[in-house]
């Protein structure tokens, strides 16, 4: 598994376009700099990490998904360029207590800092906790009863008690 860094402006006052891969659960790289199933992609506005995405597919050349065309063009993402590529993936957002600056040249990096590394998976490991929790809790409010099982000291009635 590798991490890697893509910018979410191709340049200064260019649209942002993190929210457009949230929405459709995609991520973008170049040929040269191919992701791999599994991968971590660190997403920053500038020096902000503001997402992770986790890689779910093998590449798809931007010139095979038509259907994208007109969105990329609108946000000068280059939607011509055979060497574009589209992976599919999941997202983690980060809030903005989550936020943290990583200084590295724009566009598309693969990271080496451990320490980033660290953070990243920390931040991701926090995501998932977060989620099962709130699995719970709707879980809770569509059947008001569950049975928690458990050895002692699992925190089986502290997670009941949220």
């Amino acid at each position: 598994m590798n991490y890697w860094k893509l910018g979410c402006r191709w340049y200064t006052n260019a649209p942002l376009f993190f929210d457009y891969l949230v929405n459709n659960k995609i991520v973008i790289s170049w040929t040269d700099k191919k992701f791999g199933i599994n991968d971590i992609v660190l997403l920053t506005d500038g020096y902000t990490a503001i997402g992770i995405a986790r890689v779910k597919s093998n590449p798809i050349s931007i010139v095979d998904l038509p259907h994208y065309k007109n969105d990329f063009d609108e946000l000068e993402i280059p939607s011509n360029d055979k060497n574009l590529l589209v992976f599919d993936a999941e997202f983690y957002e980060l809030n903005e207590k989550d936020q943290f600056l990583y200084k590295l040249q724009p566009g598309i990096r693969q990271i080496q800092k451990q320490e980033i590394i660290d953070i990243i998976n920390k931040l991701i490991i926090s995501n998932k906790k977060m989620a099962q929790i709130e699995d719970k809790i709707k879980l809770l409010k569509y059947k008001k009863q569950i049975i928690l099982q458990g050895p002692p000291g699992t925190g089986k009635t502290r997670e009941a008690k949220l």
